[in-house]
């Protein structure tokens, strides 16, 4: 199906070509899966898009992935929804949009712990003609997270950030509704938290991002901000299962309120393909989380898990690691396939 049949409230009787090539662009990096809220978005955009009069489109069926990658398809229908209803609701909802594209992609207990153990910024600075305004930011031992605003047209800000003593952090994940060419878009971008040590009470961070590109304006937003730090709970288990010559130690836990990362590594691990993983707390199970990676090919291979917390996260624990089906396909020609592979602990 051609762009302009799949989107034509957007692109039907277009002959601009930077819209043509936004459009484009959204739509090859949102190529992914269903959020967990993504049913949202459309409800909105079919609000927005029947008081315009105009006949929604009807997008492609995804499948959920195990490991959610960091560009979602339901974006694309965000940057048209969430603005949509800015412009029918009035200057009013502005406010709150940072809050609502965050709570698109999680369940309610993370949605409290943004809300609660977050904190409120309102930091905001001008240059190039656009304005970016730090609104929220939630940080613990798993991940940090700031939501923002910006105004005015330009390209997309690429965020930086480090700790008080230099320390660079990299980007984990980025959401954003809205375009960086539309005049407005309010944006959520995480941070890993895995290197910072000594646990302080209270992160003093520092933000930078290009406002508007080397080519057109060189000057820089720059931000100091202070952010309360949750500790979480770190379990180091140390736990080491060998199947078929394949041998996995789960290393470590780290359980904050909004995540529950899983540390493991493996030796002689055949393909670099990551395993499915599933965990189970008290006997709840937790939904696979922002994301899973895995090291460069080695001989030692680290992988590492997200799954969302739970309020509940208390009890006998077990986790079970097993080959993707495509996996399991390309070892079967060669060797015997080894796993699962499944520990059991407590989470105090």
């Amino acid at each position: 199906m051609m762009l302009d049949e799949r989107y034509p409230d957007l692109l039907s009787g277009c002959d601009d070509p930077d819209t043509v090539r936004l459009v484009t662009d959204l739509d090859r990096a949102c190529a992914a899966t269903m959020a967990p809220r993504a049913a949202l978005l459309d409800a909105a955009l079919e609000e927005v898009l029947r008081r315009r009069g105009a006949t929604p489109p009807h997008p492609t069926p995804m499948s959920r992935r195990h490991a959610l990658p960091r560009s979602r398809r339901p974006l694309l229908l965000a940057a048209v929804a969430i603005l949509g209803l800015v412009a029918v609701g009035g200057a009013s909802a502005t406010g709150t949009l940072v809050d609502r594209l965050f709570s698109l992609f999680v369940n309610n207990d993370q949605q409290a712990a943004w809300t609660d153990q977050g904190t409120d910024l309102h930091l905001a600075q001008t240059a190039c003609g656009r304005t970016m305004t730090l609104q929220h930011a939630y940080a613990d031992a798993n991940r940090i997270i700031i939501g923002y605003t910006l105004s005015g047209t330009g390209p997309t800000l690429s965020p930086h950030l480090s700790t008080s003593n230099g320390m660079q952090l990299p980007a984990l994940d980025v959401g954003s509704s809205g375009s960086s060419w539309s005049g407005m878009s309010s944006n959520v971008i995480t941070f890993d938290a895995v290197h910072i040590a000594h646990r302080p009470g209270r992160l003093d961070l520092r933000l930078t991002a290009a406002a508007g590109g080397a080519a057109t304006c060189s000057r820089t937003f720059d931000f100091r901000l202070a952010v309360p730090f949750v500790l979480g709970r770190t379990l180091t288990l140390n736990q080491t299962i060998v199947s078929e010559g394949i041998a996995v130690t789960l290393d470590r836990v780290v359980v904050t309120p909004m995540e529950t990362r899983v540390y493991v590594h493996t030796i002689g691990k055949p393909i670099n393909e990551p395993y499915l993983a599933d965990l189970t707390v008290g006997g709840r199970a937790l939904e696979s989380g922002f994301n899973g990676w895995t090291s460069p090919m080695r001989h030692v291979v680290s992988d590492v898990f997200s799954f969302r917390s739970i309020a509940t996260e208390h009890g006998a624990a077990a986790l079970t690691l097993s080959w993707p089906r495509i996996a399991v396909g390309v070892l079967s020609k060669a060797q015997s396939t080894s796993g699962p592979w499944t520990f059991h602990f407590t989470v105090p």
